[in-house]
């Protein structure tokens, strides 16, 4: 395939946009992307609307992406589509940290199988692109209450606790692991509110179950500090209870504003330096623990672009920072 036409050459924002060896790739996500209004579905547009929005990733200063599939989904594209959105994130020079598929769980009460054959199918196509790692996760479509405000403001589905749950959860995701094995890739478990997975002691007990050496945690902390109630963990617990088994992260950030007489917990998305998870002590942890993976980095609400753009220039600097030598 010819290099698509809409694409443009940019150049990177600077020498320090890329991350050194041995330290985390930053990736930004094309979450920021998906919920955009567009004439028809991406996926019909082609490979010259793929590009002109992932240039604006590279703009941003981005060498690498999460391809969320709410954006374009890899399971929905042929061989040759396949084909097409690898040599545009060869021509927009980005790298492809990992696919993401949300919101198809394999324990969902009423799709459940076909949400199971979809997460196969994207580990299929997952690998077709040169990914390296799945995440995937427990999380429900949105209901048409949480699409009227802040979805995480608003009561989701719920996961059934029984131990059928359980059982099921670890044998479909035991499945999805062995698939991917056989591909070559690593998957790994979002963590997310009301579900299976809204603690790291569920994805520890779905991990242990399962057995598969390539089934990690991605610590996707956000998620579980934005619930508009107490909280079950703070967010150094949440991470120091992922260390073991992390092998990706999206990070976004959250301000929380309490009332403890009045019972009100309201919670609003803020750039990575400025909300309750201090991220410059976050990746500190990760950092001496081992963590090399990717950092992809999410944002809902207003300019999400340019949040994440920021995001990235405040992880650079807090690599440089911990870099050996600098």
């Amino acid at each position: 395939m010819n290099p698509p036409s809409a694409t443009v050459d940019v150049a990177p924002e600077s020498a320090e946009s890329g991350s050194a060896p041995g330290l985390p790739l930053i990736a930004g996500s094309t979450l920021v992307l998906g919920s955009r209004k567009l004439e028809r579905p991406l996926l019909e547009l082609g490979p010259q609307e793929w590009a002109r929005e992932l240039s604006e990733l590279r703009a941003a200063g981005f060498e690498a992406i999460d391809l969320v599939d709410s954006w374009l989904s890899p399971a929905l594209m042929s061989e040759h589509q396949l084909s097409e959105l690898r040599a545009v994130l060869t021509s927009c020079d980005l790298a492809l940290a990992g696919v993401s598929v949300i919101r198809c769980s394999v324990i969902d009460p009423a799709d459940g199988d076909r949400n199971l054959d979809f997460t196969l199918s994207s580990l299929e196509a997952a690998a077709r692109l040169g990914a390296s790692i799945v995440s995937i996760g427990l999380h429900r479509p949105l209901l048409p209450a949480q699409k009227e405000s802040q979805f995480w403001m608003v009561p989701g589905p719920r996961d059934d606790r029984s131990d059928e749950t359980w059982a099921l959860a670890i044998e479909r995701i035991g499945r999805v692991a062995a698939r991917a094995a056989e591909l070559g890739l690593e998957v790994t478990l979002e963590l997310y509110e009301d579900t299976l997975l809204d603690s790291t002691a569920g994805a520890v007990r779905i991990i242990e179950g399962v057995g598969a050496a390539n089934l990690g945690i991605n610590p996707d902390i956000g998620n579980l500090i934005r619930v508009p109630g107490t909280l079950a963990a703070g967010w150094v617990e949440i991470l120091r209870g992922s260390l073991k088994y992390m092998n990706y992260w999206h990070v976004k950030n959250y301000i929380r504003l309490e009332h403890p007489q009045a019972g009100i917990v309201l919670s609003y998305p803020t750039e990575l330096a400025f909300g309750v998870i201090d991220y410059r002590e976050a990746v500190r942890i990760a950092l001496t623990h081992g963590y090399a993976g990717p950092i992809c980095i999410e944002h809902y609400e207003g300019d999400a672009l340019g949040a994440i753009a920021s995001g990235r220039r405040y992880l650079q600097t807090i690599l440089g920072e911990l870099q050996p030598g600098a």
